[in-house]
């Protein structure tokens, strides 16, 4: 008698290529973040004082407002994790659709900022301040249009009640909060 045995990458080619471009994206994205926070500290480092002589200072209010937002995501989509692995697809589309409307609010402080930004005389390439400014923000920005994208299809799908705990990986991947 003969037992045929398949290994989990012939078994499931598809998911295993998905997974490594997703992490390879995702690596790629930590290293330009680093990048750019090098960039950022070396030269603030190398200058007497921040902003630098002659640049208006960006106000904290709407940036401290953002990490509020930030944190409240966060909460947000912690809930709905633990409400799909409850087996409650009306809790999960609750709260997935909070995150959704939690991140597109951060984008529209983002915006805020931009304009006041704007407002103060910071433009791009106007200065290395503002370049580095501008530089940090739009690769943010982009960050967030796909992540508030991709929470837009999902806070879709879980209205139609589509996640249940057998398909728990579609929201969690491979984490094991």
């Amino acid at each position: 008698m003969a037992v045929a045995l398949t290994s989990r990458t012939e078994a499931q080619p598809e998911y295993r290529r998905g997974q490594f471009g997703l992490t390879l994206f995702l690596v790629s994205l930590t290293v330009g973040f680093i990048g750019m926070l090098i960039l950022y500290g070396t030269l603030r480092n190398q200058l007497p004082s921040w902003p630098p002589a002659g640049q208006p200072a960006l106000p904290i209010t709407w940036p401290f407002v953002n990490t509020v937002l930030v944190i409240a995501s966060s909460a947000a989509m912690h809930q709905a994790v633990r409400s799909v692995r409850r087996g409650q697809p009306r809790a999960f589309s609750m709260w997935v659709l909070l995150t959704t409307n939690l991140g597109v609010a951060f984008l529209a402080v983002q915006v805020l900022l931009t304009r006041q930004a704007l407002s103060l005389g910071i433009e791009a390439g106007s200065t290395l301040y503002g370049s580095l400014l501008y530089l940090l923000g739009s690769f943010h920005a982009a960050h967030l249009v796909v992540g508030v994208a991709a929470l837009g299809y999902m806070s879709l799908t879980a209205i139609k009640q589509d996640y249940t705990p057998a398909r728990l990986g579609a929201v969690i991947g491979r984490s094991r909060n």
